[in-house]
């Protein structure tokens, strides 16, 4: 991800769309998750089936969070390195004036 964002500078998305492209992805796999223990009777990820159903939904909330969190570090990275870039372009502006 930091090589990404260091080598290509792309627009960045509105965080409201970005937020809730992420919440749809998530709500699709937790269904698909659900979806083959359903009809295989085996969970994707076998902690799930270890886990009694309160743990089983913190565990679930818990790494939902660390995708929003990650989500969020991104892009406070990604707008230090656009502002960054950005007041480095001004700079060089104000410099050849």
């Amino acid at each position: 991800m930091i090589l990404d964002f260091g080598v290509w500078k792309h627009p960045r998305p509105a965080k409201t769309k970005a937020i809730k492209s992420i919440l749809i992805f998530c709500i699709l796999y937790l269904i698909d998750i659900h979806l083959i223990y359903y009809v295989s009777g085996f969970w994707a990820y076998p902690i799930l089936g270890q886990l009694a159903f309160p743990f089983r939904m913190l565990f679930i909330v818990f790494c939902t969070a660390v995708i929003f969190g990650a989500f969020l570090i991104g892009d406070v990275y990604n707008s230090y390195l656009l502002d960054s870039t950005g007041k480095q372009k001004k700079a060089k502006k104000q410099r050849r004036d």
